[in-house]
């Protein structure tokens, strides 16, 4: 985690890996619930990551899909 504002905004840095993408996520209240916002950076693109590249996109929206069907979980959970 790099920075962290309770109910607002997360973000964090991967550290293993090829691409070790930086994220940022913000949460803001909608009369209905929330807007969540991803957004996403890579400093260093290295000769692997940018052959990967064309497929990133559909692996990030399998797995953000995948934290958003645990965090609705939990949330439900708890209320």
């Amino acid at each position: 985690m790099t920075a962290v504002e309770p109910q607002r905004r997360f973000a964090y840095k991967v550290v293993d890996g090829v691409a070790k993408p930086s994220v940022e996520c913000r949460i803001e209240p909608t009369g209905a619930g929330c807007h969540f916002t991803m957004s996403g950076w890579i400093d260093d693109m290295k000769l692997a990551a940018r052959m990967l590249t064309p497929l990133a996109p559909r692996a990030h929206d399998r797995e953000t899909a995948r934290h958003l069907d645990n965090l609705r979980t939990v949330l439900d959970a708890n209320g």
